[in-house]
């Protein structure tokens, strides 16, 4: 009996699955991808990981929303904090999220509610 082929990677030298999230307004669908320099396994295993903890994340009430009366600044603050400093090197999170976002948006749109905010203004 021959050996399985080993699957050959689909992205560059990365294997990619992706997976649907959603849909949007529309019905068209979100996908999400996800990368591993190991197998298309090690892929797989990742996005079910993501989907396991976005759905903790939503019984447990820890997913992040933004709430009616919350503020450009309250949002921006917590959106550094949970999304982007735990998952970027330190030099990238101080010059390219936290400088931009303190010395040109908070200035701006700080007090602002976030349901006030539209694409014009931006």
């Amino acid at each position: 009996m021959p050996r399985p082929k080993k699957e050959k990677p689909n992205h560059g030298s990365l294997y990619e699955v992706k997976i649907t999230i959603g849909r949007t307004l529309e019905g068209k669908l979100i996908r999400k991808s996800f990368y591993s320099a190991i197998s298309k396994a090690d892929a797989k295993r990742q996005a079910e990981a993501w989907r396991v903890e976005q759905q903790v994340a939503e019984r447990t009430g820890d997913l992040f929303l933004a709430r009616e009366d919350m503020t450009f600044a309250d949002w921006a603050g917590r959106w550094l904090t949970t999304y982007k400093q735990p998952n970027v090197r330190p030099n990238t999170y101080l010059n390219s999220y936290l400088a931009p976002v303190r010395n040109h948006l908070v200035p701006y749109f700080g007090k602002a509610r976030l349901i006030d905010i539209r694409p014009a203004d931006i």
